[in-house]
């Protein structure tokens, strides 16, 4: 109805995995490992296009239904597949102190990109084919740092430090601009027993403001006839915030 459909298109996944996992007997440490294929077909995509709602040749520069703007129209976009690899695991260095992480790869590759306006406008090409998929880096993983101590009676205190890292991504499929290396650090110290934990802690300790992530929109701005300009929609970073945690089990 008025060029909008009120229904998706079909869209297909085919995803094959392979893994294991081990623990050792003494519970000192402990790995998995997993390698998977994953094929989507029909990837859906969703644009904006303008309807002459009334038919009078004039498009009302308004968002619907008061205007005739930023109707959400899903489409078929194309294919794509991601092969990768993921580990976590943890090991207990001595009785009262660990030491874990997790890695990830993906490797992305668009197959097929129709209906889809980036590749001609840049390229001139109506196919991104052979294009890395948006928002997906190449490599992330994490790493701690746990110390746990007795205290008196049934208390004991702990400290732990945790890094993540995050590959670079980029914002769209024609993959020219993009998202940076993102490297967070956080810790907490805390006190607890069986029946409660306080902690404080600080997340993003060294006030690192790499953008969480940025997407591109082609829709930034409009006549009253035609989308003309782009940008890159980019969600910004939490500074560096201190707390305080306090739970209570019943």
């Amino acid at each position: 109805k008025n060029g909008v459909s009120s229904t998706a298109p079909e869209a297909e996944v085919e995803n094959y995995e392979f893994g294991i996992k081990h623990r050792a007997e003494d519970g000192s440490w402990y790995m998995n490992a997993s390698v998977y294929y994953l094929e989507w077909v029909g990837r859906q995509g969703v644009r904006s296009v303008q309807v002459d709602l009334n038919g009078d040749g004039v498009i009302t520069n308004l968002p619907a239904p008061s205007g005739e703007n930023f109707n959400a129209v899903p489409f078929a976009a194309g294919d794509s597949n991601t092969r990768g690899l993921e580990i976590d695991g943890a090991v207990s260095l001595t009785d009262k102190l660990t030491f874990g992480g997790s890695i990830a790869y993906a490797d992305t590759e668009i197959t097929k990109a129709l209906n889809e306006a980036l590749p001609l406008r840049f390229f001139g090409k109506t196919d991104a084919k052979g294009f890395k998929f948006p928002l997906v880096p190449d490599f992330s993983g994490a790493l701690f740092l746990q110390h746990e101590d007795k205290l008196a009676g049934e208390r004991s205190w702990y400290a732990r430090g945790d890094m993540t890292y995050i590959g670079k991504r980029y914002d769209s499929i024609v993959n020219f601009a993009y998202v940076p290396v993102q490297i967070r650090a956080n810790a907490r110290v805390g006190m607890r027993t069986e029946a409660w934990d306080v902690s404080v802690f600080v997340n993003n300790l060294f006030d690192d403001d790499t953008l969480e992530a940025s997407r591109y929109n082609s829709d930034s701005a409009a006549d009253p006839f035609f989308f003309q300009l782009a940008a890159s929609e980019a969600v910004l970073a939490n500074k560096r915030q201190f707390g305080v945690t306090a739970s209570y089990r019943f």
